[in-house]
């Protein structure tokens, strides 16, 4: 897991994508808001650019809603 400190403001609970889940920082359960995306593997200007498509792996960000701590998780 890699873990990004961002300084950031605590955010509002947000639709459906809310879960509570450890906050290493705060050391206890909180609810936080969770995103997936897909992000590149590779550097493009190496990359064959018929191979481009296949490197990139989801990547799941968890942010804090008490502290705003962001947490990224890449699947590899």
């Amino acid at each position: 897991m890699e873990k990004v400190n961002r300084q950031s403001a605590p955010t509002e609970p947000d639709d459906d994508y809310t879960l509570t889940e450890h906050c290493a920082d705060c050391g206890r359960e909180t609810e936080q808001k969770v995103e997936v995306s897909i992000v590149s593997t590779s550097d493009e200007q190496q990359t064959n650019p018929e191979n481009r498509k296949f490197a990139r792996v989801p990547c799941r960000t968890a942010t804090c809603l008490s502290c705003g701590t962001v947490t990224e998780r890449l699947r590899r």
